[in-house]
């Protein structure tokens, strides 16, 4: 329960073509502890079971947490710099108001590149990697327990996809209503595709070759930063 209220609150916090619901509140520190909380809910399962499986799957629920969400935050930093606030609505009515700018961009490129794991899927799927830990954290859950963390997933991918595209590629944002939520719900539509697509054709990379990915993915999202603050 804990996963999936905080994977929904920071949909609430979330712009999907319009202002959040909860807009006032929405700045991206508090984003990224909701984001944080739904993680830890999933290490704790891991955790709190006996089997060595999910013992091995809550540590790559933590590994993966602290390579990869690193890159959410820098991108996100990136993006209150250029529009000198912290709230999610300021940032995606700045990119709206000035057009792209180089930092922006990397910092796109960067999120998109780190979306496949963000959301667990292949070729990132390592603390649940069914074939070698059967579920990791989720190996002795079933029924409506099982039920909540699928649809904090699902929640989950729904915010992240969200997320880039509401702050670095907010092409719908000057429509009118409804168009500006069908246009965002399109883009977002087509990431979703796009990372199912990669799940599909892609084996399970080892644990040190997604290591090595996220030290390079990381390296963009910096270089985005710098350019933030140099002006770019």
């Amino acid at each position: 329960m804990v996963a999936l209220a905080a994977a929904l609150a920071a949909a609430l916090l979330t712009p999907m073509g319009t202002q959040p619901p909860l807009g006032h509140y929405a700045d991206m520190i508090v984003f990224a502890y909701l984001i944080t909380i739904a993680a830890v809910a999933t290490v704790m399962v891991g955790l709190s079971s006996p089997s060595p499986y999910s013992a091995v799957g809550a540590g790559r629920e933590i590994m993966m947490h602290i390579v990869v969400e690193p890159v959410l935050i820098i991108c996100l930093v990136t993006a209150a710099f250029k529009a000198e606030a912290f709230m999610m609505w300021d940032m995606a009515q700045w990119y709206h108001h000035h057009g792209p700018a180089a930092s922006m961009i990397v910092a796109a490129v960067a999120l998109l590149l780190a979306l496949q794991a963000q959301i667990g899927k292949l070729p990132f799927d390592i603390a649940e990697a069914d074939t070698e830990i059967m579920g990791g954290p989720f190996i002795e859950l079933s029924g409506p327990r099982l039920a909540l963390f699928q649809w904090a997933s699902f929640a989950r991918q729904i915010v992240y996809a969200s997320v880039l595209a509401a702050i670095f590629i907010p092409w719908g944002v000057a429509f009118a209503f409804p168009l500006n939520i069908l246009a965002h719900l399109a883009t977002v539509v087509a990431l979703i595709v796009l990372v199912g697509l990669i799940d599909v054709v892609n084996p399970r990379l080892r644990i040190e070759q997604a290591m090595a990915y996220f030290l390079a993915v990381i390296g963009l999202a910096i270089v985005a930063l710098v350019l933030a603050i140099a002006g770019f």
